[in-house]
């Protein structure tokens, strides 16, 4: 099985340099036409599951990219949760929180504001992983999130520190195999 993890277009909030978590932020123009790219290398490939992180612009992307699709929502792909930080910019979350944000965004803690940490973030992507081990089909999209897509690679490269290593832009197109038990990267940034 291939397994091809998309992460949205750039949103408001990217565009606006916002913390976004689990909030419903729609895509920019600009993450609309990246979307519409992407959607032209995904062309010709005859995906037997399409799946969509529940958040907005997952599914944006989702929709401008497989025009038409059916597809199923899976909140195992959302994005880490910010809690209260969401739609706040960093300039103001380190006014109201002081040197403390600054240490719990470098940990990607932010249970402190009623979200998620890194290690919850890394159980709902292996629970993602061991999900699509069962998949039947032979050709999967994953409409997804940058920090989801970063533990994915991660977790199948066994490299935890390779997530500041790598590019993962408004729709990097990452390609996984599984076969015989075991995950391999395909390709990144295609």
């Amino acid at each position: 099985m291939k397994l091809y993890m998309i992460r949205h277009g750039e949103s408001e909030a990217n565009r606006l340099r916002r913390h976004a978590g689990w909030g419903q932020v729609p895509l920019s123009e600009k993450g609309m036409l990246q979307a519409e790219a992407a959607g032209q290398k995904l062309k010709g490939i005859p995906f037997g599951r399409v799946i969509a992180s529940d958040l907005k612009r997952a599914m944006q992307t989702c929709e401008i990219a497989l025009p038409g699709c059916t597809y199923e929502k899976n909140p195992l792909l959302r994005e880490i949760s910010v809690g209260e930080l969401s739609g706040r910019n960093a300039q103001e979350c380190q006014a109201l929180y002081g040197d403390a944000y600054i240490e719990n965004k470098q940990r990607q803690d932010f249970t402190p504001y009623g979200g998620e940490n890194r290690e919850m973030l890394i159980r709902r992507a292996a629970d993602f992983l061991r999900q699509a081990e069962q998949f039947q089909e032979e050709y999967v999209a994953a409409f997804t999130h940058e920090g989801v897509l970063r533990t994915v690679l991660e977790q199948i490269l066994q490299a935890p520190r390779l997530r500041q290593r790598l590019l993962c832009g408004n729709c990097c197109i990452a390609v996984f195999e599984y076969t015989e038990g075991i995950w391999r990267l395909d390709g990144w940034n295609i």
